[in-house]
């Protein structure tokens, strides 16, 4: 008895002689269909016998977990090989089944008959195996294209019962109009890409125009509207349903013979796969399949025979493709798709059931596909009949919120249900919103027609696959996006009643919605978290010293989980740019991604305290070394690397950091530094400004004075002192003239005062009194706080107070009139409001005594509103 090594010696033996018998075949005679299948055959006796095998040492190895008739595995031909049409030097595709995916034996099993196949098929000889490990767990979620290759599905060894059940789920879990539409925009595209004509002088018999694959796709297609994988069945179907004629049928099946009487003469002739007709066979071609020379040559009169042939074959595919599409197609039990439209069933029924409304609009947005107009009188009869914000039955919810999941890539069916007043009978809140303008002026729109343009700005977001921005890799890693949907549509919901706090108000308000939406409760917990913190990660960007810990530390708490900050974030992002033209610069949005980014890190180190002093360490590691290879002096790159706060490193990109460390270069040799830079698009120029900080406090009081005389506009600011022998002073602010950037003579101005102010050449009220500003002005302050809760470095002031020309100056002249030091600054400018932050110390660099809080933001207030001159040191 042979041993397991001889025994596949002799199957390698066996395969290469088969193989080589196989492609000694006369070109001449034509061998077609007869000759794939003889191929197909010989492969499916040696991997018959390797399966064997295979079986035999896993029941050696494993053959305590093997169970007659349970523990199986099925060895399945797909593709042409499927077919039994495997030409001599197509791959062969097969697809392993298993009967279980824990199980030792399958496993087992599978891995042998995965080795043999490479050491026998592979090794012993030129051929090309393709493979897919395919679970039935796994069908429904397969493309279309894999789908396509199981239609061609063949049992080749191993069980048939599993093979049945793979055919089942196949046929289960395939929807017909999808796969229809799937495989017309799969054609479309591939025709369109390739820019091949059917008439090219080097035609590709198998993929190109006219081609098998022409044929073979409307096949696939035909296969799937009639629920067979008989090609007999099939074109009966087809004649029988008026699609195509017999005449035509005919023709096709002559016409494809020829082109597999062709393409295996080309692989045999060229002992390599080869299917492109090149100018230099065609004459053999001719010759080969009886053409002879006259007034054409024989490759000549063989090509005019194949371009009517392939002829026959491109209108054909595209006929049934047509034909099939427009065919009445079956989908749910109320609805179907006639002349490429949605159309009901049962009218009536639609107005005993108007909630099938939503099913409708939900199928047209799956299909994208418009409404027949029998159907689009029914749903203006039946959508008035609906109940105002009643439950509704949980299929047509299901609907709904895939509905809302799918908006996040096409918006237009919530408005259209908006429009035919589908969407207040599901969610009366909606229709409020849409009519509610907003009291806050920086919204261009209502609060409802802000959250469609949240949506699209979502589907935008998702259909960004090039880029490789953070956001669309966060909301492509976002498991729940009909949640997602539902807080985008709704996170403004609060707003309608005006007085309350919107966040909480609208937390309060979905939590009835998801209610009634049949929500459960994790769900629902993580819809109110959405709505009741959507404002959080931009407000703490925006108004926070992201450097600080207890920013990252307290945001963390207040979202809770991972999961939850992924749709905060990706939220914010879309609710920001949506809001109105010009409310949020892109640096509001990199400070947005920096949060999200710290807090994630933050939640991913479970148990870990951020360790602050160790991150600055790593950063200024990798300031030092990337800035040590550019132009920039030694001196300048250590002073920057030792002297940098923890709030200007981690918050600044390496290439910011670069120009700044330039820029203590020429303040060494030029004095005071102004830079000012224009990015493409914005409506903002970012200036920067380089100094040696003034022995008297109050430096930015001045910088924002000289900008207020000379009528520049502060939106945005960043503040950072590099403290040292002689402390330097790098302020970044983002600033405007009448809401454009600035001008080359505003720059030459603003440049030519700051340096003439830091160099104590001309006093700040002297700017002032020059350019006619007023030396007060009362400023009216909606909110004013100070904590020590917010920091564990310094006292936080946060303040709230309608926008005036120069807010910025008075505020900062104030703070410094009290004796207090300003070590950050975060300044925010919304739609005539100014919200702003400032981490303050005493003159020794400590918090401020919680004692001490209270008078101190009284007196700030008391000096805010009078609108008293203000003498802070320095001013003159």
């Amino acid at each position: 008895m042979s041993t397991t090594s001889e025994a596949v010696a002799e199957l390698a033996e066996r395969a290469a002689a088969g193989r080589k018998a196989l492609l000694a075949a006369d070109p001449a005679e034509q061998p077609g269909t007869p000759y794939l299948h003889r191929n197909a055959d010989f492969v499916d006796g040696i991997l018959r016998s390797l399966y064997q095998l295979a079986l035999s040492r896993a029941k050696l190895s494993h053959g305590d977990c093997f169970q007659q008739g349970v523990t199986e595995a099925a060895l399945v031909a797909t593709g042409g090989y499927g077919r039994r049409e495997l030409a001599p030097f197509s791959d062969i595709d097969l697809a392993f089944v298993p009967s279980h995916e824990d199980n030792p034996f399958v496993d087992a099993l599978i891995n042998h008959t995965f080795r043999l196949v490479v050491e026998v098929l592979m090794d012993a000889t030129d051929l090309e195996v393709g493979y897919g490990f395919r679970p039935l767990a796994d069908v429904p979620a397969l493309d279309h294209q894999t789908k396509t290759s199981l239609l061609d599905a063949r049992l080749v060894v191993g069980s048939r019962t599993l093979f049945e059940r793979l055919k089942s789920e196949l046929t289960t879990h395939t929807d017909v109009v999808a796969y229809l539409q799937d495989k017309a925009r799969e054609q479309l595209e591939t025709s369109r890409r390739a820019e091949v004509s059917l008439y090219s002088v080097q035609p590709d018999i198998k993929g190109g125009p006219g081609g098998l694959r022409d044929l073979q796709a409307a096949i696939w297609m035909a296969q799937v509207r009639y629920g067979t994988s008989s090609r007999g069945e099939v074109l009966e179907r087809l004649v029988r349903d008026g699609v195509v004629r017999s005449s035509e049928c005919q023709m096709v099946r002559d016409a494809e013979e020829y082109l597999r009487k062709v393409r295996t003469w080309l692989h045999l002739h060229a002992q390599r796969k080869q299917d492109v007709l090149l100018p230099e066979v065609q004459g053999a071609l001719g010759r080969a399949f009886g053409y002879r020379s006259g007034q054409l040559t024989a490759g000549q009169l063989f090509m005019r025979e194949h371009f009517r042939r392939a002829a026959h074959i491109r209108r054909f595919a595209a006929k049934v493709s047509r034909q099939l599409l427009w065919s009445r197609l079956p989908l749910a039990e109320d609805f179907t798709v006639l002349d490429g439209r949605l159309q009901s069933t049962a009218p009536r029924r639609l107005r005993l059931q108007p909630e099938l409304a939503v099913v409708a609009y939900r199928l047209g947005q799956r299909y994208g596909i418009e409404f027949h107009p029998d159907l689009d009188r029914a749903l203006e009869e039946c959508v008035p009949l609906l109940p105002a914000g009643q439950p509704l039955s949980p299929p047509v919810t299901e609907a709904f919120l895939e509905l809302l999941g799918e908006s996040l890539c096409e918006v237009r069916p919530l408005r259209e249900m908006r429009d035919r007043g589908l969407l207040r009978r599901i969610l009366p809140e909606a229709e409020d919103m849409m009519t509610f303008v907003p009291a806050d002026p920086a919204h261009e729109l209502t609060v409802g027609e802000h959250a469609l343009r949240v949506l699209e700005r979502l589907a935008s977001i998702g259909a960004d696959t090039e880029s490789g921005s953070l956001v669309a890799e966060v909301l492509a890693e976002v498991a729940d996006r009909e949640i997602l949907a539902l807080g985008a549509l709704l996170h403004d919901v609060g707003k309608v009643r005006a007085g309350e706090d919107h966040s909480v108000v609208g937390a309060e308000m979905v939590a009835a919605i998801a209610e009634r939406l049949r929500l459960s409760e994790s769900r629902k917990a993580t819809l109110v978290t959405l709505v009741r913190e959507h404002l959080r990660l931009p407000r703490a960007s925006r108004l926070l010293d992201l450097a600080d810990p207890a920013t990252v530390r307290e945001t963390a708490a207040a979202i809770g989980d991972r999961d939850a900050l992924k749709l905060l974030f990706v939220l914010s992002h879309a609710d920001t740019r949506a809001v109105g033209t010009g409310s949020y610069t892109d640096s509001d949005l990199e400070l947005l991604e920096d949060l999200y980014v710290r807090v994630n890190q933050s939640m991913a180190a479970v148990g870990d305290e951020t360790d602050l002093a160790s991150e600055v360490d790593q950063k200024r590691e990798e300031v030092s070394r990337q800035l040590a290879q550019t132009s920039i002096s030694s001196e300048a790159v250590a002073r920057l690397c030792e002297a940098l706060p923890p709030g200007y490193l981690l918050n600044t990109p390496l290439g910011a950091l670069a120009t700044h460390a330039s820029f203590l270069d020429r303040l060494a040799t030029e004095g005071p530094v102004v830079d000012v830079w224009d990015r493409p698009g914005a409506t903002y120029s970012e200036l920067t400004l380089c100094v040696h900080d003034s022995p008297t406090p109050g430096l930015l009081s001045r910088v924002a004075g000289a900008l207020f005389a000379d009528e520049v506009d502060i939106h945005s600011a960043q503040v950072f002192t590099l403290e040292g022998d002689r402390d330097i002073v790098l302020d970044t602010l983002w600033v405007s003239h009448r809401g454009r950037q600035l001008s080359e003579a505003r720059r030459g101005r603003v440049a030519r005062d700051l340096r003439d102010m830091a160099g104590e050449r001309v006093a700040v009220t002297e700017l002032l009194a020059r350019a006619g500003k007023p030396q007060g002005l009362p400023v009216q302050i909606h909110q004013l706080t100070l904590s020590n809760e917010l920091s564990d470095l310094h006292t936080v002031m946060r303040l709230t107070a309608s926008d005036v020309p120069g807010l910025l100056h008075w505020l900062t002249r104030s703070i410094s009139a009290l004796g207090l030091d300003i070590h950050v600054a975060k300044i925010t400018t919304w739609a005539g409001r100014a919200e702003d932050s400032f981490y303050v110390s005493d003159d020794r660099h400590r918090k401020l005594p919680d004692a001490d809080l209270p008078g101190l933001a009284a007196e700030l207030r008391r000096l805010l509103e009078s609108g008293d001159r203000v003498e802070a040191e320095g001013d003159r």
